[in-house]
């Protein structure tokens, strides 16, 4: 067998392949890392996106991040939601009909006119009402007669045939305003009545006529119930705002502390600042009992 001798070139390439087969060998363990590095990246990026969602979900729910939701009576807090928003209409409907009731000012019309004095008939104003005073008004009225009056002296937006308390002060423009205003709450049953069935003031007037002492009982009379019904409207628009915030609570901040001593929670300063870190946009899915199925 014949052996041929290498050239330089020869042994110049294969020292050349070593070096590559080497190079190869050397780099296998760092293609391994990668693929590590490659799981690695995987996983972070699962993590990533598990803490987006629950971000997300967080931010549905409001500000929740840190809560129990299983502490949540998810059926308390649904229906809580449709209570709030019926005791709100029902609360802001109770306010303005209290408005509309707050008694009439009498204050500003003490010091107007002069009156003409004697008997003081003990009427709860803020200066006397004299009867003299009274017995004036009543002489109007009879020679005007109450239909001559709502006739003559019309108010805008009045019941038609009622008599008003403006109309009844333009038709006495020279007597006492106080005693004007005393004549007609004593034909009015309430306070802050501005208007009266006709028929009710004459019965009531005529009766005046045989006995004044009678216009201090129907005054009195009426303030009386009309301060009770009044009592009992506040009672209301008190009943409607606790319920209405009682189901705010329930509804939108039901893992606030404060919910389970409501109403003494309104005071306590710290509580009502933590407020808003317990607040929920959405009602979370109701947990269903794996030991129940559907049949």
């Amino acid at each position: 067998m014949r052996t041929f001798p290498v050239c330089g070139c020869s042994r110049h390439c294969l020292l050349l392949l070593a070096l590559l087969v080497g190079s190869a060998m050397s780099f296998a363990p760092t293609f391994g890392g990668q693929k590590q590095n490659s799981a690695s990246i995987q996983r972070r990026s699962e993590a990533l996106r598990d803490v987006t969602r629950q971000q997300k979900k967080s931010t549905k729910l409001g500000m929740v991040d840190n809560l129990d939701l299983s502490l949540i009576d998810v059926q308390d807090m649904t229906v809580s939601r449709v209570a709030f928003w019926l005791c709100l209409v029902a609360a802001a409907g109770t306010a303005q009909l209290g408005r509309s009731a707050i008694p009439v000012a009498v204050q500003a019309l003490a010091g107007q006119g002069s009156p003409k004095g004697g008997v003081d008939l003990e009427l709860p104003y803020p200066e006397p009402v004299y009867e003299a005073d009274v017995v004036e008004i009543l002489a109007n009225i009879e020679n005007m007669t109450i239909p001559a009056i709502v006739q003559d002296y019309p108010i805008p937006n009045q019941l038609e045939g009622y008599l008003r308390y403006e109309s009844l002060v333009l038709a006495n423009p020279d007597s006492h305003p106080m005693a004007v205003r005393a004549v007609f709450d004593s034909l009015a049953l309430g306070i802050n009545k501005n208007q009266v069935a006709p028929r009710v003031a004459i019965q009531r007037l005529e009766s005046y006529k045989e006995d004044l002492s009678k216009l201090k009982f129907e005054l009195t009379k009426g303030r009386t119930i009309g301060v009770t019904a009044l009592m009992i409207l506040l009672a209301l628009i008190g009943a409607a705002d606790y319920f209405s915030l009682y189901h705010l609570f329930h509804a939108y901040f039901p893992l606030w502390p404060g919910v389970e001593t409501f109403p003494a929670s309104l005071l306590d300063v710290g509580k009502l600042l933590s407020l808003g870190d317990y607040y929920m946009n959405d009602v979370p899915e109701m947990p269903v009992d794996p030991s129940v199925y559907p049949v």
